[in-house]
Parts: C-alpha cells; sequence; structure tokens
C-alpha cells in the first residue's frame, strides 16, 4: 500500500484448522475449524492482492503453508499492480463475481453498499478474539455502522517522527525524546536548517498536514468523523491555529520548499536524501529505511502541552466477498493470515507490522529503539485516518489540498495567504460539495 504523500505505503497471523481437531476456542484458535468441504475433495478459492513484487515471496511461502494444513481447501492468488487494482476489483463485484478473499483499505460506508460480507458469525462461533489486536484502531477501521465486522487486520502501521542523527551530531544537538513539545521542535527545525547547502529541519509541512495526531491533541480536526460534516470543524479556531503553526515553521525557512522537495526521489523522498533532518515515517516503509545511508532515530509526535497526546495508525485488511459460495473456506483463510502465527513468520522479515500487540512483546520488537516508538503510537488514542472516514472525501480530495497550497505551499512569489480566511471559505465551499455528494447517495 502506498502511503497516501508518496511514501511507499506499504501493510497477520494461528493457524487453526486443519493440524489439530477439537482445540480449544481462543483468540488464536477457532472451533468452527475445517472447510464446509467434508467429501475429501479440494474447494478452489480466489485471492486477490495489490502487493509489491518483492512481497509475494512471502504471499505464496504463506499460501503454501495454509494450503498444507488444510489439504482440502486450494488457493488461487493473483497479484494485480496497485494502480487500477479497485477499479478492477469494482468492476469484478458489479458483475456478481470477484475474489473470495481480498487484500484491501476502505472508508467504513462502503460496508453499506452489500458487496462485502459480515464475518460476525464466524468470529462468534470460534469465539475469534477480536480485542488481540491493536485497537481502538481495528474497530474504527473495521467496524461498520451497523456494529458488525467486515474484515480481520493483515498489518497494522503507525506514524512517527524520523530524525537524521548525522545530522543532529554535526550540529551537536541532542537527539529528540518522547516530551518533547511542538515548540522545541519547532526551535530543533530551525537550528538544522542551513539554506546555503540546502539542508532543512524538516519537511512534515508537506506531509499530510491536515491528517496529523497533533491537530487532534489540538482539539481539531479537518472533517467530522462520519465524513460529512466540515463547517464549524475545519474553520474552527482549533484548526486554524494548526495551519498558524505550519506558517511558522514556513516562515522560518526550516520548512523544505515544495520546488526543492520536488527533486528528491527514492523509497524515503527527501528524507532519504540526507538532507532534511526530521521527516514523518509509516510502518508501512519500514524495510527501506534499512537502505538509509545515514544514521536515524525515530520518536514520538511531539506534544502539545496541556493536551491529551494521539497517536496516529492504521491498518490494511482481509475482506471477503458477500456473495462467495465457500464462505467457510475463505474465513479459514482470513483468520490464519491474521493469527499469531502467521504474525510470527512476518516478524522475521517484517514486510508488514504485525497486528497483535503481544507479538511485538513476544518477539521483542519493543527492544528496538525505532520499532518501540512505532508500537507506542498504537496504544495511544487515535481517531479514523481523515481521508477514510468517509468515501466523501473522494469529491473533496481537491478542495482539501488548495488548502493546503494556499496556506503552506504557495507558488513561488506567491505570499501565503490567512488561514482562518481560507479556511473559512473552504468549509463553506467543501460543505455545499458534500451536501449535494450526499443527496445523490
Amino acid at each position: 500500500m502506498k502511503k497516501r504523500t508518496g511514501l511507499v505505503m506499504l501493510v497477520a497471523l494461528t493457524l487453526v484448522f486443519g493440524i489439530l481437531s477439537g482445540c480449544t476456542k481462543g483468540k488464536s484458535e477457532g472451533n468452527s475449524s475445517g472447510s464446509s468441504n467434508d467429501s475429501g475433495t479440494q474447494t478452489e478459492i480466489v485471492f486477490w492482492q495489490p502487493d509489491l513484487a518483492n512481497w509475494q515471496p512471502l504471499y505464496n511461502k504463506l499460501v503454501k503453508k495454509f494450503e498444507e494444513s488444510h489439504p482440502t481447501i486450494k488457493v488461487k492468488m493473483t497479484n494485480i499492480p496497485e494502480d487500477g487494482y479497485f477499479e478492477k476489483l469494482n468492476t469484478a463485484f458489479a458483475a456478481g463475481k470477484g475474489p473470495d478473499i481480498w487484500v484491501g483499505w476502505y472508508a467504513t460506508d462502503e460496508f453499506d453498499r452489500g458487496y462485502i460480507a459480515p464475518i460476525d458469525e464466524f468470529i462468534e462461533a470460534d469465539d475469534w478474539d477480536m480485542s488481540q489486536y491493536f485497537q481502538p484502531i481495528v474497530d474504527l477501521r473495521l467496524k461498520g455502522a451497523d456494529g458488525k465486522h467486515y474484515g480481520l487486520p493483515r498489518d497494522y502501521s503507525s506514524y512517527v517522527f524520523l530524525y537524521n542523527k548525522d545530522l543532529f551530531d554535526k550540529a551537536q544537538i541532542p537527539y529528540p525524546t518522547d516530551d518533547w513539545t511542538f515548540e522545541e521542535f519547532r526551535n530543533i527545525a530551525k537550528q538544522l536548517t542551513d539554506a546555503d547547502s540546502q539542508t532543512y529541519g524538516t519537511d512534515i509541512v508537506s506531509d499530510g498536514w491536515g491528517d496529523s495526531p497533533l491537530l487532534w491533541s489540538l482539539g481539531g480536526d479537518m472533517i467530522s468523523d462520519d465524513g460529512w460534516t466540515v463547517k464549524g470543524i475545519l474553520d474552527s479556531p482549533q484548526t486554524v491555529k494548526w495551519f498558524e503553526l505550519g506558517q511558522q515553521l514556513v516562515n522560518d525557512g526550516s520548512s523544505l520548499p515544495t520546488s526543492i522537495a520536488e527533486t528528491m526521489t527514492g523509497d524515503n523522498g527527501p528524507f532519504g536524501s540526507g538532507k532534511v533532518a526530521i521527516s514523518i515515517g509509516s510502518m508501512w516503509g519500514y524495510n527501506s529505511l534499512k537502505d538509509l545511508p545515514f544514521e536515524f532515530g525515530a520518536v514520538s509526535y511531539p506534544q502539545i502541552p496541556g493536551s491529551e497526546n494521539y497517536g496516529w495508525a492504521d491498518v490494511v485488511s482481509w475482506f471477503m466477498n458477500a456473495k462467495s459460495k465457500h464462505q467457510l473456506e475463505t474465513w479459514q483463510f482470513m483468520k490464519f493470515m491474521s493469527s499469531t502465527e502467521i504474525a510470527q513468520e512476518v516478524v522475521e522479515e517484517m514486510t508488514w507490522g504485525p497486528p497483535i500487540p503481544s507479538i511485538w512483546v513476544d518477539q521483542k520488537l519493543i527492544e528496538d529503539d525505532v520499532l518501540k516508538v512505532f508500537y507506542d503510537q498504537g496504544k495511544r488514542p487515535t481517531k479514523t485516518p481523515t481521508y477514510v472516514r468517509s468515501n466523501s472525501w473522494q469529491a473533496i480530495e481537491n478542495s482539501v489540498m488548495g488548502i493546503s497550497t494556499d496556506t503552506l505551499l504557495p507558488l513561488k512569489g506567491t505570499p501565503l495567504k490567512d488561514p482562518q480566511e481560507v479556511l473559512s471559505k473552504a468549509a463553506d465551499e467543501i460543505q455545499k460539495i458534500l451536501d449535494e455528494t450526499k443527496g445523490r447517495k
């Protein structure tokens, strides 16, 4: 999965059925075990996923492992490039077809369309423990408005602040700690900026400014929890304050200019160039961090004094076709892929972050200075990421990007616009779009 701003977004888990019969119920083992096929012949289930070529060996290994333990179930796996992946899924579902199981990430109102199967009957039959996963993010992302679950998590990702230790060492500045404040972050970014050498304190202004846990900590937001209201939220004093803080970074000169950022490419974007001291990192891109040509560290988002400390988290998940003729077999595969056993397999390569906190502890991932920071974010209060609160975001995405352009990322020679003016105008215009879109639903 691609990170929405260009970082590879990237994104587990107990062998349940087929090895042991009559196993006890629990969070990692189910008792509705087995295929609905009792004839001894194989049932084929179709599985689609859109992931990178270097992820395919892991997928092949997991599918083989499942088939060996479930000899009456055959998995036909197809890898489809992410560009166009969801369009192909939608076309297949519209024709009453599509895979039995697939990898996806959706706003929860997508479940209202009816092609994704609720899985509560399987969860209840197997006493499958949903609390074993990172919460509250799994329920936020996989529960519909009806309170039912519509998927199991493949992975877990969070955002952290990454910092270039080499640049900190050169400037003789102590590394940041988890109790640092936004003002301390701002001061450090200024100290680590040298326009002559084109080295900048941070690039976070251009990297998801409106979808930040710091905005939530301030009491602001971009859109309502259900994704249909911006008036009174987008133009609230708290959200205006957040954009004013962003302008401070721009005015300080410590924010990487867009014109320079566009010349820096690679898996880790401008941060990977060694010219940016502090950036945002995702667990989906963790493996690419190993290729950085400098020493780096990770730290929690800076704190807003006197405010609740939010974290940012998300999951990519497995979904079942509501029209599948092999739902029991599909469930066997889903829970296998979201089990503790497979989470342990994933740890070996960290292709994606395991969605089960206990695995991070048992496998000693939290003893790693960087991985511990990713883990800790999943334990904080959080919200559904802004852009997946509802399908409404698709109708307003360009308008939201325009806000950042006007207030934080102006074209060369264009002055920054007043956040209060921009957000107030945008709230009126976007609310109109949302109301018209909702009226057509």
